[in-house]
């Protein structure tokens, strides 16, 4: 076991103590190598913390669940094997500029393990995911060019939701205050929406947005085995990108590995503007940018 991964467990102040002081001393990646500590910015609540930096206190102030603290484990293992094999090809080289360069790089995220997992969850095919061993992990040995090497893509995706997500998985699991339950309920029960109205009528929809551009009804469906369908992008995006279709296919995919959704359909919105709609038995998603006027000052 590592340095690293001890102290993310135990804490150098404070190994071989009882349980509960270990599980205070929250995430142990934001403290290693750092000027941060546990007490400085959970307990005293330091604002200074968090500026400047991409971490956040929801990151840093609980433990790592188990799950994931293998993940991080697994990563840093194979960033630790990738670096003995930089370095013995560094020792053979005669020239090799580029293997120094790449020696330097994997030693930083070592040192940094924040920044390691950023770098392996920054997108699902990242190297530090889908390659068992780091083999192909920049610079890329020679056989890692064949595709067919790699792992398939649902195991690929399978680790990166499991591994990358430790806020949604402590937070989905955790009790949900009564008041926001009735308001949530009172909410929704206005809708009404009904299963056969959205499967028949939702892909019918139609909105011309103009400029020639216009938005279909997209059916996303959420089946009894867990999986995830949605109608094609041809259907649902006409002069204009459909990145919030697929921004929204990834959010279900990490629900889906975490806590899984009884089976269910609705209709999205995959434009990034408002649609008049009345519908009430189908209801829309869609996504929509806070109104400028209420920002002034920006």
């Amino acid at each position: 076991m590592s340095s690293l991964l001890l102290f993310m467990l135990c804490g150098v102040a404070v190994c071989g103590q009882d349980e509960d002081v270990q599980e205070e001393l929250g995430n142990g990646l934001c403290w290693y190598n750092s000027d941060r500590s546990f007490h400085r910015c959970c307990v005293e609540a330091d604002p200074d913390c968090w500026t400047g930096i991409w971490i956040i206190e929801e990151l840093c102030c609980h433990p790592l669940s188990q799950q994931h603290l293998e993940c991080f484990a697994s990563l840093e293992n194979r960033v630790e094997r990738k670096l003995i094999t930089l370095k013995t090809l560094l020792d053979q080289a005669e020239e090799a500029d580029y293997l120094q360069s790449a020696v330097f790089s994997y030693e930083v995220s070592l040192a940094q393990p924040l920044g390691m997992w950023a770098w392996a969850c920054s997108v699902p095919d990242s190297p530090m995911i889908w390659s068992p061993n780091c083999e192909c992990c920049e610079p890329a040995e020679v056989y890692c060019e064949d595709t067919s090497l790699r792992p398939p893509e649902e195991e690929v995706w399978d680790e990166f939701t499991r591994c990358c997500f430790p806020v949604y998985s402590r937070k989905t699991f955790a009790h949900l205050p009564d008041d926001l339950r009735e308001s949530m309920t009172s909410q929704l029960e206005a809708l009404r929406p009904r299963r056969d109205s959205i499967v028949k009528r939702g892909p019918q929809l139609h909105w011309d947005l103009g400029k020639e551009a216009h938005v279909n009804g997209c059916l996303i469906s959420v089946h009894e085995d867990g999986t995830v369908s949605s109608c094609p992008e041809s259907h649902a995006c006409h002069g204009f990108d459909c990145s919030y279709l697929r921004a929204v296919l990834l959010a279900l995919n990490v629900i889906q590995s975490t806590r899984p959704l009884p089976k269910l359909s609705f209709v999205l919105n995959a434009a990034d503007d408002v649609v008049d709609h009345d519908l009430s038995e189908v209801p829309v998603f869609t996504r929509v940018a806070m109104a400028q006027s209420l920002y002034p000052e920006r």
